[in-house]
């Protein structure tokens, strides 16, 4: 077993990318374990130089002796890879966001979501009972309504980087007359972008502190239509001033985002995790939140996390609790707390490799 070869695979494998950091989370574990793992993909974007990767196309299937296949989006290629495959399989679940979500914007996208969902159902009917690995509670109840046996799946958040970011803390002057909010996530409909700028522009109505929003996250070209659309409202919102988007941050200029930030926002209205808010807890920057679908499980308890806002009511009560936290210390100091004991015991590195070994074992070992 210890020269036996452990594919881990994906469409695509991007450093910066939460697919991309577990599937390298869990190479580097495996190679700890005298195990020889190999990262399969048809793209590879600025992975470590201590991982191997090879594309699909060069992989022998023949010297495989298990799959992990990370599941977040529809990949014909996969599907052939898993048909060719003879060794026990891993279905790492990661979601998949629903389409509705693209149908103004992207009929590219929208498609493309569809037929991701409906591979999960292809999925579920493989032979042997494939153990799958879902990042949340919420991805494993998303399995189950989809017709997974519960049996069949086990929780293991994913693999992270807040351990290389638990020696910074966040450094913000509170008593500063600009308050900075940051949000990272791609730039897509399910992140709640609109929702981001209706509570910026409460927040300026509420009260003497100017604001400024910086979203970090990739804008697609087939996306610009959506693009376009937070363009006018911005301008609708007489938000252009207050708004920087940023397309691409390195590690190190991301890291100092975390640290200089006031507040982090979050209104995304799909995820299967949320990496970012533990990015944010793990420096010490107080998250307000929706508990929208996988949101509220990652951020845990005694946070400000209410549900999803649906009116002005809504906006302005969210712009009120980020005042707060502004102006109370002793509150902020709270929340900072426990948002780091969050991030720090149930994401911490050794909780997850625990969790993922003990998946490992038990499809390596179960005859």
């Amino acid at each position: 077993m210890a020269q036996s070869k452990i594919a881990i695979c994906h469409q695509s494998l991007v450093w910066g990318d939460a697919i991309g950091h577990d599937a390298v989370g869990m190479y580097r574990l495996l190679k700890t374990f005298g195990l020889a793992p190999i990262l399969v993909c048809e793209a590879a974007v600025n992975l470590p130089a201590d991982v191997t990767a090879t594309s699909l196309n060069e992989l022998d299937v023949n010297s495989v002796c298990l799959l992990i296949f990370h599941h977040s989006q529809y990949w014909a290629g996969g599907e052939r890879l898993l048909a060719a495959i003879n060794c026990p399989v891993i279905l790492r679940y990661h979601n998949i966001t629903p389409a509705h979500f693209f149908a103004p914007y992207s009929p590219l996208h929208m498609a493309g979501c569809s037929e991701g969902r409906e591979m999960t159902k292809r999925l579920l009917q493989l032979k042997g009972r494939p153990l799958w690995i879902a990042d949340s509670a919420y991805n494993k109840q998303d399995l189950v309504e989809s017709g997974a046996d519960p049996d069949t799946i086990r929780v293991v958040p994913p693999f992270n980087r807040i351990q290389s970011l638990t020696g910074y803390s966040n450094h913000a002057d509170y008593d500063s007359s600009v308050v900075d909010f940051l949000f990272v996530g791609r730039c897509a409909p399910n992140k709640g972008h609109s929702h981001l700028l209706r509570v910026m522009r409460a927040f300026l109505d509420q009260g003497d502190k100017n604001a400024r929003l910086r979203i970090v996250g990739e804008i697609h070209p087939s996306l610009a239509a959506y693009h376009a659309n937070l363009a006018d409202q911005m301008a609708g919102l007489g938000l252009q001033a207050n708004v920087e988007l940023i397309p691409h941050s390195p590690d190190a200029e991301l890291r100092n985002l975390f640290r200089a930030a006031h507040i982090y926002l979050c209104f995304s209205e799909h995820e299967g995790f949320c990496v970012p808010v533990i990015e944010a807890q793990a420096v010490g920057l107080p998250v307000v939140a929706s508990g929208a679908a996988a949101v509220g499980e990652t951020i845990g308890t005694e946070q400000f996390v209410a549900e999803p806002p649906a009116s002005p009511a809504d906006y302005r009560f969210y712009a009120a609790l980020c005042h707060r936290v502004v102006r109370d210390a002793e509150l902020r100091s709270e929340l900072v707390l426990q948002g780091e004991r969050n991030a720090r015991t149930r994401f911490s590195a050794e909780s997850i490799e625990n969790a993922f070994a003990g998946a490992l074992y038990e499809v390596l070992y179960r005859q």
